[in-house]
């Protein structure tokens, strides 16, 4: 995603995931969070977000470090398969 330097971003980011929850960062940057689902929220300043299945944070990204590749990521918060090798499960 090519972005000016100094400039601020408006990021609108969607779990569509079924189970897990989800950390996501931009490295070396700082996000804003200003809304959830749908609604504006008190500004909070972070370098990661923890977002769950389903939902929606608007995040303000301001590109203010030196041009350059920076990585995005997101991680599963937690990942166990409680179904797999257990028959009593559901």
């Amino acid at each position: 995603m090519p972005v000016g330097r100094g400039k601020t971003y408006l990021l609108r980011i969607i779990s569509a995931v079924m189970d897990e929850e989800l950390f996501f960062g931009i490295a070396h940057h700082k996000l804003i969070l200003v809304g959830k689902d749908g609604s504006y929220t008190k500004q909070v300043g972070t370098s990661y977000i923890m977002i769950a299945p389903g939902q929606s944070m608007d995040l303000l990204l301001e590109a203010n470090q030196p041009n350059g590749l920076y990585v995005m990521a997101a991680r599963v918060f937690f990942f166990f398969n409680f179904v797999k090798g257990n028959p009593k499960a559901f």
